[in-house]
């Protein structure tokens, strides 16, 4: 069941990704529930994203990007594409600074080196040869803990 399951665990890990721990855990630490109400729009924006991209391809059996060009023209699909690759990075950015500020606060190392160590990290497990399958039993172990 785990083997089943255990794509669709990792990708909740990657969603929550380590930029939105320790972003949460610093921004609780600093304000406590004063910002709770951002759940709301947050949630709604993010549910409102994968409900309307799975609707698109699940309707038109397309990706949405290609649906889109499709259905309203060239410049949409470019609209889209273009806001879609910029939230991924930044999303990445968030990641890596949040690893960086993780190095931080748990070894006291500057968080810019922190993220640079992280990336040599990830450099590292993405050329090695059969990283994938330990790093997911990892990451699922980290999950469910």
């Amino acid at each position: 069941m785990l083997k089943r399951i255990g794509p669709g665990i990792v990708l909740t890990g990657v969603v929550i990704g380590p930029g939105v721990i320790t972003t949460a855990s610093m921004v609780g630490a600093s304000y406590g529930y004063a910002l709770m109400w951002l759940f709301i729009p947050i949630a709604f924006m993010g549910v409102t994203f994968v409900v309307a991209s799975y609707r698109i391809t699940l309707l038109t059996g397309m990706p949405s990007i290609k649906a889109i060009r499709h259905y309203f023209g060239k410049p949409a699909a470019i609209l889209v594409g273009v806001s879609t690759f910029l939230s991924c990075v930044f999303f990445t950015i968030g990641n890596i600074s949040g690893t960086g500020a993780a190095m931080n606060l748990l070894f006291g190392i500057d968080w810019k080196i922190g993220a640079i160590i992280m990336l040599v990290v990830l450099v590292y497990c993405y050329f090695s040869k059969n990283v994938y399958s330990k790093i997911e039993k990892l990451i699922l172990i980290c999950i469910f803990g």
